[in-house]
């Protein structure tokens, strides 16, 4: 009578014994490895699965785009910005949608850059004051599309000045408007 154990790295030992449970006086134990046709068990990969949508709700959340600028970013209130500074420094190639929701106080431009971006149903609130070329939505657009954007904005420069954005190509913008009072010198 015999018996066998396979073991987790593929091999088998194989065990014989009396019949009769009679002792053998010698136990022999054979062990078995690169049995062939048996199939090795690949370690299991964990699944990452990659974030859609990042939800944001206030200041922090809209300085963590430039985190991974390529994302689609919904936001789920409106959020006050007290940074004196661009929230988002790196080209931004993702999707913002705000849900009709306003970003208030801003006092530099929301973005730096778009580029094959998407911007949809946000409003801003801004009061820009700069030496700079500066707009309230972003510098520069290309291949962007813009829709249901409205900005009430205060901007004054002494450089190249717009209410939405100062270059764009290619972009397309519908269903928005820029109210306010833009200056430059």
């Amino acid at each position: 009578q015999g018996s066998y154990t396979p073991k987790e790295n593929g091999s088998y030992v194989f065990q014989s014994e009396a019949a009769d449970d009679a002792p053998l006086g010698t136990t022999a134990t054979y062990e078995v490895t690169d049995i062939t046709g048996q199939p090795k068990e690949e370690p299991k990969k964990e699944e990452q699965s990659e974030v859609k949508e990042i939800h944001i709700t206030n200041e922090q959340g809209l300085k963590d785009i430039a985190k991974a600028p390529d994302k689609t970013y919904i936001m789920d209130s409106d959020i006050t910005v007290t940074s004196d500074s661009i929230m988002v420094e790196k080209e931004f190639t993702g999707t913002l949608e705000g849900n009709g929701h306003v970003i208030k106080g801003l006092k530099q431009p929301l973005f730096s850059s778009l580029k094959k971006a998407n911007i949809k149903n946000v409003n801003l609130s801004s009061t820009i004051d700069t030496d700079a070329d500066t707009a309230a939505l972003a510098g520069s657009a290309t291949d962007t599309k813009i829709n249901g954007v409205g900005i009430l904005a205060v901007i004054h420069s002494k450089q190249n000045v717009a209410g939405m954005l100062v270059n764009c190509t290619n972009t397309s913008i519908e269903s928005s408007y820029v109210s306010g009072e833009i200056t430059g010198e």
